[in-house]
Order: structure tokens, then sequence, then C-alpha cells
């Protein structure tokens, strides 16, 4: 009799952490899917990224959100030349597919990476355009970065292109 519930006991919580997991993977899954229905609606005319930055700036961690504030208040002091960001980069890029679908979801240390396909045509890309990092911050999911697809090591993910930026604008200060 001792045995059964100590059985059951261990096997538990073997398999509480399995079914802990599943659910993040989930509600991370759908959180970015709830941010995406709503930054791109299949629209051929997102709204730009700096009007959904502002009304939704809780879906970004502190860290990302501080980043992209610097960078569109740098942008915002300069007329004719471009010293922020010049793509989307919730979209990675200029040129805003018909749709978005996101895929499979993959955790990697704290955080949960959910892949996003290219919709062009109708048809889904066969491999993931970029992904969204998320984590649990605080009882509440962020968006803690984006992920690209590049050879350029610094353009990988939004903060490096960000930093590169930033130290461009500081290089063409002191000059």
């Amino acid at each position: 009799m001792k045995f059964k519930r100590y059985y059951f006991l261990i096997l538990s919580l073997l398999l509480f952490p399995l079914h802990s997991f599943a659910l993040d993977t989930h509600e991370a899954l759908q959180f970015v899917k709830d941010f995406y229905q709503i930054y791109h609606f299949p629209s051929k005319n997102p709204l730009p990224y700096q009007t959904v930055f502002n009304k939704k700036k809780n879906v970004l961690a502190p860290e990302l959100r501080k980043a992209l504030e610097e960078d569109m208040q740098a942008q915002s002091k300069v007329s004719g030349e471009i010293v922020g960001l010049d793509f989307d980069p919730f979209l990675n890029g200029q040129d805003p597919a018909e749709n978005y679908q996101a895929g499979q979801v993959k955790l990697k240390g704290r955080t949960f990476w959910v892949e996003m396909f290219e919709v062009r045509n109708g048809k889904k890309s066969s491999k993931p355009s970029f992904w969204v990092e998320t984590e649990m911050q605080n009882g509440s999911w962020r968006i803690s970065n984006f992920h690209y697809v590049t050879d350029i090591p610094e353009n990988e993910n939004l903060f490096s292109i960000l930093e590169v930026l930033k130290k461009d604008r500081q290089k063409s200060k002191s000059k």
C-alpha cells in the first residue's frame, strides 16, 4: 500500500514538468498568434510598427521596449537620413507578406521561440522567416526579442541590430 502511494507521488512529480511545459508552449504560441492577429491581420497595408508599438507596449519585454523607444527617438530627431531601423522588426522586412503563420515552439533556456512563416500568394514559405522569442515575466507573456535568418551575426536578432545602430549614432556624434 505504501509503495502505491510513493509510486503515484513520484510519477506525479515526474510528469508535472511535462504538463507544465505543454501548457507554457501552448500559451506562448497563443500569445504570439494573438499579437499577429492584432498587428498584421491579413492586409496589404499593416499598421506601421511604431503605431502598434505605442498602443501595445505591454506585449514587449521592458528591455526591448526601451531599446526600440531609443531607436525611434533618435530617428525622430533627424530628417533626410536614416539613423534607426529601416524595416519592420515585427515582420522582418519592408515588404510585408499577405499573412504570417506561427509554427512550432521551441524552448531555449527560459524562453520560447515561435517560428513565423510568411504566406505569399496563398502559399506558406517552406522555412521560417523569423522567430519570436517570448517569455513569462511577472505573470504575463512578453516578446523579448526577434530572431532573423541571416549570415551576418550582428543582424541575427533585433537587440543586436539596435545595438549596432546605437553605436553608429554615437560614432557619428563624436565626429
